[in-house]
């Protein structure tokens, strides 16, 4: 179970644990980003037992495949240990184990994960067996991709939105969206503006698509984008308990905004039609 409280009193309400255990659900290998916090659940059960709340610094742990530094309570990526044979062929069925090694839900890494979707879009079109060896150059691209993930470890995403209690003020979703001949997708950010004027910004998600492999054009795949960026708002309203109406759109594509503003939408074809249609309802 993960989740975030606004207060450590709200973190050690014992009602969760107390209603789990009931039904034989007992939690243990507690951890948390606050020291109080974990001695407060010591008596349940840690993650790290021998952990010296003193001395020692919080542990590093792993949630969903995502890597948690309880320390500075904030997410960071260790690139998979990977070795890739030089001397023996790559097949498409080795590819995609070495694909599935890289797990990313918030899309912290889009952009880097997005160019071995291309890829693996690449060597699917190739229409070779899942057993038949791959052109050179794209063990090539698989070896320099997988160096370049180390260059990622010193990343650090805060795990919180905000760095204190909002009492008051406003929160804003902004989501940009984009598109490619190669790829669409989405990407939100939290802006919160505190009653004394502060703001502050915080990644929230992303999500990205390879184009399909049936040519669209740009303004299509720039709505198929507007879409993804919908879903994504969508979601982490719903997560975060934020309203629609306070969610700021952005795309840099004049054509999709003229397609969602229009009156006219059912006049035009399918594909822009059931798009622009699914905008103008929320």
């Amino acid at each position: 179970m993960l989740a975030s409280f606004e207060t450590e009193a709200e973190a050690l309400n014992r009602e969760t644990h107390a209603s789990l255990k009931s039904r034989g659900f007992n939690l243990t290998k507690w951890t948390s980003s606050s020291r109080s916090v974990i001695s407060e659940l010591t008596p349940f059960g840690l993650a790290s037992p021998t952990l010296d709340l003193d001395f020692d610094e919080l542990p590093i742990e792993r949630t969903l495949g995502m890597l948690w530094n309880s320390e500075v309570d904030a997410f960071m990526f260790r690139s998979p240990q990977v070795v890739i044979n030089q001397e023996e062929p790559l097949t498409k069925r080795e590819f995609l184990s070495y694909v599935s090694r890289v797990y990313d839900p918030p899309g912290f890494v889009a952009p880097i994960i997005l160019q071995l979707k291309v890829l693996m879009q690449e060597i699917w079109g190739t229409k070779l067996d899942w057993n038949e060896e791959l052109p050179t150059n794209y063990r090539n691209r698989l070896i320099e991709w997988y160096a370049g993930l180390s260059k990622l470890e010193s990343i650090r995403i805060p795990r919180c939105f905000r760095s204190r209690t909002m009492t008051d003020g406003s929160q804003q979703l902004h989501v940009f969206t984009d598109a490619s001949n190669l790829a669409h997708g989405a990407v939100a950010y939290l802006r919160t503006q505190y009653a004394d004027g502060e703001v502050e910004l915080a990644f929230v998600m992303a999500k990205t698509h390879v184009a399909p492999v049936k040519k669209h054009t740009i303004p299509q795949l720039e709505l198929k984008g507007a879409i993804d960026g919908l879903e994504l708002a969508q979601r982490i309203t719903t997560d975060l308990d934020l309203n629609m109406a306070d969610v700021v759109f952005h795309t840099d594509s004049e054509t999709v905004l003229k397609w969602i503003n229009t009156k006219n939408a059912d006049k035009m074809d399918v594909f822009v039609s059931n798009r622009v249609g699914k905008i103008q309802r929320y």
